[in-house]
Formats: C-alpha cells, sequence, structure tokens
C-alpha cells in the first residue's frame, strides 16, 4: 500500500506540475489584457490570420507584413521597442479610464515634444501624401524614422492601445485609415493621428472622400474594423509593394484575393483584383507571342519561306540584258587599188557589224520541288502547333479578362471610390501644416 500511495502522490505531483507549466506558458504567449500573444515565434501571416480575431497582437501582425519588405527585420526588437513606450504610457496615464484622458495621453506622448518623449515626435510625411514609400507603408519604417503616413500613424496608435487595453479600434475611409474609441456615451469617439490625434466627424470624412451612401450601407467605408478585417485591408498595401517595387504579379494577386477572403466587404480589394487580373491577362498574351516567335525560329520555315518568295521574284523577272563591249574601231588600211574607183565614188567601207546577243538564260528554278515540299509541310506543322499555343493561353486569357470585368462590377455594386478627390489631400495636409505650427487641429 505504500509503495502504492507514493506512485499516486507522483502523479499528483506531476499533475500539478503540468499545472503550473501551462498557466506558466499562458502568461508568457498572452499580453497584459490577457488575450494576446506577447512575442514572436516565426509565424506567417496566414497563420496569424487562423487565429480567432480577438487574439491577435496587431503589433506582431505589422511587423510580420513588414518583414515582406525588410526580410531582416528584427521583429523582437521593434516588439520591444512597442513594449517599452506601452511602459511610459501606462506609467504617465496613473490608471485613468476616461476617454479623453487617455486620448489626450496619447496624442501628448507620440504627437507633442517633451520630457516624456525626448522632445522627438512621430509626424505626417508631407512629401508622401499618398505613401508610395516602403517606410511609409509599414510599421517598422515608422518607429525608425518618426515619418509615416495615415497608413502607419493609424496603425502604431492602434497597436498600442490594444496592448494597454483601451478600446480603439480601425476604422476604414476611401483610401484612408483612422481610429474610434468604442465606450457608451462618448460621442467625439473619432481620432485622426495625422493631425495630432485631433477629432473629425464621420460624416467629414465621407464628404471629403466623395464616398457614395452606397458604400456606407455595405460597410465599405466608416465602419470598425475587426483585427482580421483590419491585417486584411494592410495585407492591399503589401499587394501594392510586391507589385510596384517588386514586379511580382503573382504575390500581388495572392496577398489581394488573401485581403477578400478575410473582409468581403472591401471593394477596393475586388476592384484591384479585378485590375490584376487584367494585368495577367496581358502577360500571358505576351508570352503567348513569344513562344509563337520562338517557334518560328526554331522550325526555320521563316527562312525557308524567304527563300521561296526569292526564286519566285527570280524566276518571274529576267535577267538584266548583258551590255555588249565595243571594241576599239580598227585603223583603216591603205586603199586597195582594185577597189580605188569606190574610194573616188565617195563609198568608204567602215568597220564589220558586230552581232547582237539574242539567246536569253533560262528563268531561275532555284526552288525544287523537294524545297517545295518540305515548306509545305513545315507550314503545316507550325500551323498545327500555333494553333495549339493559342488554344492553350488564349482560354486562360479569356477566363482572366472575365474574371476581372466581375470582379470589378461587384466592386461597383458594394460602393467604391475611383476618382479620390485631390481636395481630400489638400485638406490633410492643411490640417498637418496647423497643426506643426500652432498645435491645434
Amino acid at each position: 500500500m505504500g509503495e502504492i500511495r507514493i506512485v499516486i502522490v507522483g502523479i499528483r505531483g506531476l499533475s500539478r506540475l503540468v499545472s503550473v507549466l501551462s498557466v506558466f506558458l499562458m502568461i508568457l504567449f498572452l499580453t497584459t489584457d490577457g488575450k494576446c500573444q506577447s512575442s514572436y515565434h516565426d509565424q506567417t501571416i496566414q497563420q496569424i490570420l487562423a487565429m480567432p480575431s480577438d487574439s491577435i497582437n496587431l503589433g506582431i501582425a505589422c511587423l510580420v507584413l513588414a518583414k515582406d519588405a525588410y526580410p531582416k527585420l528584427n521583429i523582437d526588437y521593434f516588439n520591444y521597442c512597442i513594449d517599452y513606450m506601452v511602459r511610459q504610457i501606462r506609467y504617465l496615464n496613473q490608471r485613468r479610464t476616461d476617454p479623453l484622458a487617455r486620448i489626450g495621453l496619447l496624442n501628448t506622448y507620440l504627437f507633442r515634444p517633451g520630457w516624456w518623449n525626448d522632445s522627438i515626435t512621430f509626424t505626417y510625411n508631407l512629401n508622401d501624401l499618398e505613401a508610395d514609400s516602403t517606410d511609409d507603408q509599414f510599421l517598422n519604417g515608422y518607429i525608425a524614422t518618426k515619418h509615416g503616413s495615415c497608413i502607419t500613424m493609424s496603425m502604431l496608435y492602434l497597436v498600442l492601445a490594444q496592448r494597454l487595453g483601451w478600446p480603439i479600434r480601425p476604422v476604414r475611409s476611401a483610401k484612408h485609415f483612422y481610429c474610434r474609441y468604442i465606450a457608451k456615451g462618448f460621442r467625439q469617439a473619432n481620432i485622426e493621428p495625422t493631425c495630432g490625434g485631433g477629432y473629425i466627424p464621420t460624416w467629414r470624412y465621407a464628404v471629403d472622400a466623395g464616398e457614395p451612401k452606397r458604400a456606407i450601407r455595405n460597410g465599405v467605408y466608416e465602419r470598425v474594423l475587426t483585427n482580421k478585417q483590419y491585417i486584411a485591408s494592410l495585407l492591399e498595401e503589401n499587394a501594392r509593394y510586391f507589385l510596384d517595387k517588386k514586379k511580382d504579379l503573382d504575390k500581388a494577386i495572392y496577398y489581394t484575393r488573401l485581403s477578400i477572403k478575410y473582409d468581403s466587404t472591401n471593394s477596393g480589394a475586388y476592384w484591384n483584383l479585378g485590375e490584376l487580373y487584367r494585368r495577367k491577362a496581358i502577360q500571358l498574351d505576351s508570352i503567348r507571342y513569344d513562344k509563337i516567335q520562338e517557334l518560328k525560329a526554331s522550325t526555320g520555315v521563316d527562312k525557308l519561306l524567304m527563300r521561296h518568295r526569292r526564286s519566285e521574284v527570280e524566276t518571274y523577272m529576267p535577267p538584266p540584258r548583258p551590255t555588249a563591249v565595243s571594241p576599239e574601231p580598227a585603223m583603216p588600211k591603205a586603199p586597195d587599188p582594185s577597189v580605188f574607183g569606190e574610194y573616188l565614188n565617195g563609198v568608204v567601207p567602215g568597220p564589220a557589224p558586230q552581232s547582237r546577243i539574242t539567246a536569253w538564260p533560262s528563268p531561275n528554278q532555284n526552288f525544287r520541288r523537294q524545297d517545295k515540299a518540305i515548306y509545305q509541310d513545315d507550314q503545316g506543322i507550325l500551323f498545327s502547333k500555333v494553333q495549339q499555343i493559342n488554344s492553350n493561353y488564349g482560354k486562360r486569357i479569356m477566363e482572366l479578362l472575365a474574371l476581372s470585368r466581375r470582379l470589378k462590377a461587384k466592386a461597383k455594386r458594394l460602393g467604391i471610390v475611383l476618382r479620390f478627390p485631390r481636395e481630400f489631400f489638400i485638406k490633410q495636409a492643411e490640417s498637418i501644416a496647423k497643426f506643426r505650427r500652432t498645435g491645434e487641429y
């Protein structure tokens, strides 16, 4: 019985040890709010998107997206930078729960110089309003340079808020992102990080961007996004990076399809995918043409065809008439006494007339019958192979063009802003300049 008791106690002790380890691992992998992963474990963005939406750590997800543009990116280092900022903000906040106090503290810490940030503030890159620079598209670039765009400025704001446990969520406008504080009874909830974190009403975003009412009703613009939907929107920036910077059309298509998979309301992703498929059709058509030209060169049909045509010309065009060279006129001989009388009559015999060449050469018959047969056989083989190439590529090209039209039609049904008003960028630049000058929104 004693031995049995020892075994039971051992099993119970092992059970307790496993329980302690499991709790420790949960603490290790979760953030301060007890929900999100706290450290990076070599996940891909696909693996992160497969997690429950509330378990996704936005900071890690955004850094994983940045690794596409920066393959040697040290994610752990930038993750530590984010945690460092969170600790400072939490210390300054002193457990305040009022929305305005929290927003004001974040705005002060990020955008107003002082001892709390060593007088180094984050600001908008006015030289890149449309975020064409790689640094303005990804989180690590914004943290390193302190210059960003509406993409990265709202991104850092959201990442810090999530780790602080504050209910600030992403909102998508037309070609723009901003934040919204979700609290009952709190009306001035919108936060515009590009203008010092000031408040802008939702209707102004819609009007300035020219958003159709249909798009707002369908949830394309001006609604709060889940973590997965937000990351899905950011995937479009990765697609743009691969298309513009890497010229990798297939990777751009893959990321745009992944974006639609996790947010079926994003009309911009549908439109972009339609355009990418159109470009893919053009690419395949170019490959089709090159293969046909390569086939012609390899079969030698072009050379045989040129020979055939040259032979036909030579057959129907006679060769130029040879020109006889006139010999030097012979010196006149001394008069023959027997014909002296003819000279006296005024008749002087001239040189003997030269004979004209009247025999023409036979027509050129270089194009023999066997050459003609070979030419006809090769022409038939070439035609068959060309038809096969056209069949293989043509069907796929037509499918891509049809799919492109359907995707763009769906984007229009959902509602989309295609021609973005320049006035929006002008107003945004003016607001940013005013904040820099006066500190007011």
